[in-house]
């Protein structure tokens, strides 16, 4: 019998007696069989609602009697996926929901109220139109003016493009040292020009303290950050502590010292030599204690002898002038003044046989004196010029004189004599 090119419906056969009723009838009948195989593999039409999240049941009409490889559906999810998802078709069991990837289908790929085809393969339901993955990329991802697909179509990017040398948002300093450097939100190059960014002075210290003025070399400039003028390299330079001053410090080779040499001035405005020699000749010397000495103290020797009463009168030796009388014995002494009834002893250096003292008592305009002799028959005498001018003694090598002004009143000026 012959049948029809596409749904292989029977037509009749020229030589058949004529029977319109029945021709009719099995006319139908074949049509009716062939249209529901085709529904098999056309499916249908229906809303996909979820009483159990992403669980989709759609009855469809016409109802497939069962699901087949091939078989396409249309169905409006009433709601959105959250998750991967299954489809029941007409009670006929639940069934995956994929991706023409073969990937379960994501968050959101079914939209509530969104329409959709999809295709039985066997196994799954494949959504149609989808196309794969479209990706995860938002608008902020893509660099300004670029477009995308997106589940809802293009989408514009809006990254900014940057352009030109930036400025870094920020700066921090890693664990091991290295720097870190905030760049601005966007799209940058990379390289010279544009793609520079630049870190500024106060960003590096602030990501590194130790960036800083007294840390850095005089001179020497690190990232803006000018040395300090008082940071040098003490290595050109050699500082032995006991040539500087006690209280003073410097640096040696990095390394702050103190001083270690005294201060004599300090000390002792007379400070004592160690030895003292004289040379032949003019010269007198003294060895001072090691220190420092600004040029106004003294350093001094003890010489003994070294008196007026034992130079020749009028010598004059560094400044001390003599007094001694060739062939007499001589001394002479200047007390400064004497309070009253205080016995003083000055010693001649010899035992004399002429003694004189005199001085200026406060309430006198003339001085006043007192002398003690020895005359050529051994007989010692005094010549009393003013009884408070006393000689407490016979003469002898010391002698002791006295204030004897017992209303109070000082003698001063008060010059002593001795000869032999």
């Amino acid at each position: 019998m012959a049948t029809t090119p596409n749904l292989n419906l029977p037509l009749i056969d020229e030589n058949t007696v004529n029977d319109v009723p029945r021709d009719l009838n099995a006319l139908a009948e074949a049509v009716d069989t062939a249209v529901i195989n085709k529904v098999s593999t056309v499916g249908g039409y229906g809303e996909a609602s979820q009483s159990v999240p992403n669980a989709f049941v759609v009855t469809l009409s016409p109802a497939p009697s069962s699901l087949t490889a091939g078989l396409r559906v249309t169905v409006k999810t009433l709601a959105a996926n959250t998750g991967s998802a299954t489809l029941n078709v007409n009670d006929l069991g639940a069934k995956p929901i994929k991706k023409s990837n073969g990937n379960n289908i994501a968050s959101g790929n079914l939209k509530a109220n969104g329409v959709y085809t999809l295709v039985y393969d066997g196994t799954s339901f494949i959504l149609q139109g989808e196309g794969g993955e479209v990706g995860t990329a938002t608008s902020g991802d893509v660099l300004a003016g670029k477009t995308f697909p997106g589940e809802d179509g293009l989408i514009t990017g809006t990254m900014p493009n940057l352009t030109g040398i930036r400025t870094a948002t920020g700066a921090a300093k890693w664990p091991d040292g290295g720097l870190a450097v905030y760049p601005e939100k966007g799209y940058q190059k990379g390289g010279a020009g544009d793609g520079e960014i630049k870190v500024t002075p106060a960003q590096l210290q602030a990501a590194e303290a130790a960036l800083r003025s007294d840390n850095i070399k005089s001179g020497t400039n690190i990232f803006g950050v000018s040395g300090k003028n008082t940071v040098v390299d003490t290595a050109d330079a050699v500082l032995d502590p006991q040539y500087l001053l006690v209280g003073q410090s410097g640096y040696d080779d990095g390394v702050k010292k103190a001083g270690q040499m005294p201060n004599r001035s300090a000390e002792n405005n007379h400070m004592p030599g160690l030895e003292s020699t004289v040379w032949a000749g003019d010269r007198f010397f003294i060895r001072p204690p090691h220190g420092y000495y600004n040029g106004l103290t003294w350093v001094t020797a003890l010489v003994a002898g070294l008196t007026a009463a034992n130079l020749r009168a009028g010598v004059n030796v560094a400044g001390l002038i003599g007094t001694l009388q060739e062939g007499v014995q001589y001394a002479m002494g200047n007390i400064g003044a004497m309070a009253p009834m205080t016995p003083i002893n000055v010693d001649c250096g010899f035992v004399p046989r002429i003694f004189a003292w005199s001085g200026l008592r406060d309430d006198f305009s003339v001085r006043g004196s007192t002398i003690k002799y020895l005359t050529a028959d051994g007989i010692e005498h005094s010549d009393v010029g003013n009884s408070i001018f006393y000689i407490v003694t016979s003469l002898r090598q010391v002698m002791t004189i006295q204030n004897n002004d017992s209303s109070g009143r000082y003698i001063r000026n008060v010059i002593w004599q001795a000869w032999a």
